[in-house]
């Protein structure tokens, strides 16, 4: 009867562990991938400012950049798109429709302000 006692605290403290492993992995999942609006109403600059408040909410420093995915080395004058920076200790990642993003283009772009973000989205209503 002992072993099976000791059998059974050790598969509880077994599955208490992975309980644990699997709400820290959902955590970590809801911090760096935001939800973000979906739909054909909403476009890039919707996703960004749900992204920023997302972001910001949590204490990141956040950038909304504005650029041209399809150019290198855009004019600002060029730019048709937006997305954001998020400084995550030393290292700023690019984050773009929800999602992070790797490719050099989204390291390229011109920083607008949060108020510039919002006469976009503004501009998409009016």
């Amino acid at each position: 009867m002992r072993r099976f006692l000791n059998d059974l605290r050790d598969l509880f403290n077994i599955l208490l562990q992975l309980a644990i492993i699997g709400f820290l992995i959902w955590f970590a999942l809801r911090i760096l991938f935001p939800a973000v609006p979906t739909g054909p109403q909403y476009d890039c600059d919707d996703k960004t400012l749900a992204m920023y408040e997302h972001f910001q909410s949590l204490g990141f420093e956040v950038e909304p950049i504005a650029g041209n995915l399809e150019l290198e080395n855009e004019t600002l004058l060029q730019s048709n798109h937006v997305w954001l920076f998020v400084k995550m200790g030393d290292y700023v990642q690019a984050y773009d429709w929800g999602l992070p993003q790797f490719d050099a283009q989204h390291y390229f772009g011109y920083p607008i302000s949060y108020q510039d973000l919002i006469r976009a989205v503004k501009a998409d209503i009016d």
